[in-house]
This record gives structure tokens, sequence and C-alpha cells, in this order.
């Protein structure tokens, strides 16, 4: 147990520190945090042994997690121009192209800039080791599951109630973001915690031995990220709230009430969610929804010109991707919508994945 709870504190303290280092975007910052996940895999997990795994093996699971990075890894082996011609023509094309400045080449990679999928290969290990070790925890405190949500709950709180802070002396040019680079990823934390907080609150308030004021203070909390959120003006965030606490109630409904009763609560909830949006949707968040963000400049219209130009991508590289962490340099012969702007990300996740990856990539993503 004490192995376990020195495991707990140190997974915790690296995705904490990863939050307030902005998110961990910068380069060095992710690279300290893979470190700290390493540490954490070998001091829990070695020497390998039954005995050092708590969850049950799911080898189908174990797949799909070493899919994503293990096709990264491809993309970086240089691989004969023949065997490339028949994988990636594109790419093909690219490696004949720089022989015919003068270079010799008779090896080329998969992915059409390598140092930046060398360094998403690493984005991508880390998410494998957040989740395997999560995963793990979660069975080694089979009586104290809620210590594995704790710390992302305070650390939420305290962003959102910095976010609102920021949003109450905006000066109209610095939007809330808490300690992200941007509102997006401030939203995005947010809506990872919000469901535990709604989660909390329901089980602390229906055990048979009730704690009516932790119930209190999770729902508190909820409330406070589920306004930050809003206040952030990320349409995407706001969006993904809603749905996610109309998902959870509904599905808490239909387990607790039957018949009129479930009626009764299910159009209690209803109500809820429209005085919500009502409540929450300020008139800065509506003009978002209308069509222009009016802080970046990126127009919806934008936007379906990168999913076209990310389309065109896809249909160069079709079978193994332009290279993961690559879609800027894939993307860049095609670019015709707001040209003078550095486009590293299609605003699509499905796109975007399919663009670095291709349909290798894909199915084990699904």
């Amino acid at each position: 147990m004490l192995r376990a709870t020195f495991l707990l504190v140190s997974f915790w303290l690296v995705l904490t520190w990863s939050a307030l280092r902005y998110g961990a975007v910068l380069a060095a910052d992710w690279n300290y945090a893979v470190l700290g996940l390493a540490a954490i895999l070998l001091l829990g997990y070695l020497p390998l042994r039954s005995a050092s795994l708590s969850a049950p093996p799911d080898w189908k699971l174990y797949f799909c997690m070493a899919a994503l990075p293990c096709w990264a890894a491809f993309q970086l082996v240089p691989l004969p121009l023949g065997l490339l011609r028949l994988l990636s023509p594109a790419r093909a094309d690219l490696a004949r192209s720089l022989a015919m400045l003068g270079d010799s080449v008779s090896l080329s990679p998969l992915s059409v800039h390598p140092e930046a999928t060398r360094l998403e290969l690493l984005h991508l290990l880390g998410y494998a080791a957040t989740f395997l070790i999560a995963r793990d925890l979660m069975w080694r405190f089979p009586r104290g599951q809620w210590r594995m949500a704790a710390p992302l709950l305070v650390v939420g709180v305290l962003e959102a109630v910095l976010g609102l802070v920021q949003d109450a002396v905006n000066t109209n040019t610095v939007f809330p973001s808490g300690t992200f680079v941007n509102r997006d990823h401030f939203s995005s934390f947010l809506e990872m915690g919000l469901p535990f907080a709604a989660g909390g609150a329901v089980e602390y308030w229906s055990r048979p031995r009730r704690r009516p004021f932790l119930a209190c203070l999770l729902a508190a909390g909820g409330a406070v990220m589920l306004a930050a959120i809003a206040a952030s003006l990320s349409r995407g965030g706001f969006l993904i709230a809603l749905c996610t606490l109309s998902i959870f109630g509904a599905i808490q409904i239909r387990r607790r009430f039957r018949g009129v009763r479930r009626a009764i609560g299910l159009a209690g909830g209803a109500v809820l969610l429209v005085g919500a949006i009502v409540v929450l949707a300020t008139p800065a968040l509506l003009v978002r929804f209308s069509g222009s963000d009016g802080i970046s400049g990126i127009t919806q219209e934008n936007r379906w010109h990168f999913w076209r130009e990310t389309l065109q991508v896809i249909a160069r590289y079709p079978l193994t991707g332009c290279g993961f962490g690559a879609f800027a340099s894939g993307v860049a012969a095609f670019r015709h919508a707001v040209p003078t702007r550095t486009l590293d990300y299609a605003h699509n996740v499905p796109l975007h994945l399919l663009a670095e990856g291709g349909i290798l990539a894909l199915l084990p993503a699904l």
C-alpha cells in the first residue's frame, strides 16, 4: 500500500505540474513530464512480474494503446524507395525531387517532417503511459478510487477561479485561460474535471451514510468550472460541458427512478439545462456562435477551407499519412485559406488523425 500511495502521489504531482506549466506545451516542460512518467513506470512495474500489476491484463486494450506510438515510430524508419513508392507514392515523389537537386537519396522515411514526428512520438508515449498508470492505480485503490480524481478536481477548481478573476479584470484583449496558453486548452482541462465533480456530488449525496457537506462542495466546484468554461468563450467547450452533464443526468435519472418520477426527473433536468444556457450564454459567447470568434480572426468559413485543405492532404497520403506532427509541412502545398497564417492543426480531430496517420492509424484509434 505504501508503494501504491507513493506512485499515486508522484503521478498526480507530474500531471499537476504539467497543468500549471502552461499545460506543458513547451518542449522542455513536456520532456520533464515524460521523464517523470517514465520514472513512475520504472519504480512501479520493474522488475516486470505478475505481482507488479494490479489491473487485469487486457491485450486488446494494450494493442490499441501501443498501435499509434508504434506507427509513429515506423513513420521514422528509413525505407528503400521501392517500398516507399508502394506505401506512399507522394512521399516517394518528394524523395525523388531531392535526388534531382543533387542529393543522393536511397532511403527515406514516411514522415515528411521526421523531427516533428519524433516529438509527436514522445507525446503519444506520454498519453499511453498516463492512461495505463491511471488504470492500474484505480485497481490498486479499490476502496479509495476517488483519490484518483481529487487532484484533478482541486486543480480544476483553482484554475476555474483564476479564470473567473481574469474575466473580471478583462481588458477586452486578454481572455480567461488560467495558467494555460489559450482558452481552448483551459476549457478542455475543466471539461475533464466537470464530470468528476457532478459524479462525486451525486455519489456522496446518495450513499447510505451521506456526506452532504462534501456533496455540496463538489456541486459548487462543478458550478464554478462550468461558469469558467462559459467565460472562456470556447464554443466547443461550452457545448461539450452541457452535453456531458445532460448525458450524466439522464443516466442517473434512468438508474434511480421509474414511471412518473422518471418523467418528472427528465423534465426537471431539461429545465435546468435551459436555465444553465440562459444564465451562462453571455452576449460575447453568442457572438462567437454566430460565426466569427472575433478574437483570433478565424471564421467558420475559414474552418471549412482548412478542412478542404486537410482532405487534400488525406488524398495525397491516404494509407500512411504525412507523419504524426508533420501536418503543417504536409498541408503547406495546399494552403489557400488565410495563407499568411501557419496551419498546424486541422481544427477537426478525425481529419487531423487521417492526415497525419492515414487509414492505418484511424482504425486502432477508433
